[in-house]
């Protein structure tokens, strides 16, 4: 094992799954690991303190700074728009996770206070930095320039990469919540391989939808990744592809072990908002079927409930209907 806090994936071979600088493959995340529980529960340990020791947001904003809100639609729409490089280039949507992460936090030392252009030079070099920590192949700087439609040269975004690496300090490769997911639902051991992977289709789109919200920008990753995974329980429980013995069991181990509680104040806000963006995603692809994932999971899930009359409740719950549409996968 290596130094505590670093988690370097195995390199990739032609054969085998992409897999990603946190752990996670973009196939199949969800089968049970050799990793012994005592091990497991140490790296989840060690990513919850990189999360609170290294990464957490609020250690990026300046003292004695007032510091504003990043504005929602610039921020809405650069996660867009990296979603649309990121499949465009096949690359893991755990780069985009990355990519926002380094954003949120190099924004947050300027108080957030930042123009158009800074905030899309800064997007340009963060994708770049997120590209070259988590794939094994590259988007040369000349093509990142040309998708900045000529505002900036591949030298400009060079010397801006060192500047942002400078600021972060080299923390470039911060824990996301999908990765959190990956960890977490290894403690959900009485339920059958099919159902932990559905499982984890289910949370990551949860985690994707959410990454383009700036209501978690300064959220922890493990309590996204916690909340997300406890709307899926509740999700399947109405479809009775699991009891509810597994999810009491699974909330009792990782409070028990985790010191996560499904009753703070952070799991309980960021599970409300998640239920919001996924209602409106429903609403979304109930109309004209477009839809965040291509994942056959997510899919039959939300034909599943779009059938059952349970968007139109779910949009009259009090969602906010002019949540812009998730972007979707190039094909």
């Amino acid at each position: 094992m290596g130094a505590p806090g670093r988690f370097a994936a195995p390199v990739a071979s032609p054969s085998s799954p992409q897999s990603t600088a946190t752990g996670v493959t973009d196939d199949d995340s969800t089968h049970q690991s050799d990793v012994l529980p005592l091990a497991l529960v140490g790296i989840v340990r060690a990513m919850m303190r990189q999360e609170e020791d290294v990464y957490a947001y609020h250690r990026y904003r300046p003292d004695g700074c007032q510091t504003t809100a990043i504005r929602e639609k610039w921020r809405q729409d650069i996660c867009h728009w990296t979603y649309s490089v990121v499949d465009h280039f096949d690359l893991s949507r755990e780069t985009v996770a990355i990519s926002l992460s380094l954003f949120d936090r190099y924004c947050a030392t300027l108080g957030n206070q930042c123009d158009g252009s800074i905030a899309l030079l800064t997007s340009l070099t963060t994708l770049s930095v997120a590209v070259k920590i988590n794939e094994t192949k590259s988007i040369h700087l000349r093509t990142l320039a040309d998708l900045s439609r000529k505002q900036f040269t591949a030298k400009d975004i060079e010397r801006f990469e060192l500047k942002l690496l400078k600021e972060m300090s080299w923390r470039v490769n911060p824990p996301t919540s999908v990765a959190f997911v990956h960890q977490l639902l290894k403690f959900v051991s009485h339920a059958h391989p099919t159902i932990r992977r559905d499982m984890f289709e289910l949370s990551r789109y949860l985690c994707e939808l959410s990454l383009s919200d700036a209501f978690f920008c300064d959220r922890k990753p493990s309590s996204v990744a916690y909340a997300a995974i406890l709307n899926v329980f509740d999700f399947m429980a109405k479809s009775h592809h699991i009891s509810s013995h597994v999810s009491k069991r699974f909330i009792d181990d990782v409070e028990c072990l985790l010191r996560l509680d499904h009753r703070a104040v952070d799991v309980i806000e960021a599970r409300s908002r998640m239920q919001q963006m996924f209602a409106s995603s429903l609403e979304l692809y109930a109309r004209d079927g477009s839809l965040l994932s291509t994942s056959d999971v997510v899919m039959e899930c939300c034909e599943s409930l779009c059938s059952k009359g349970s968007t139109e409740k779910s949009v009259n719950s009090g969602i906010n209907h002019t949540t812009q549409a998730p972007p979707q996968r190039v094909q």
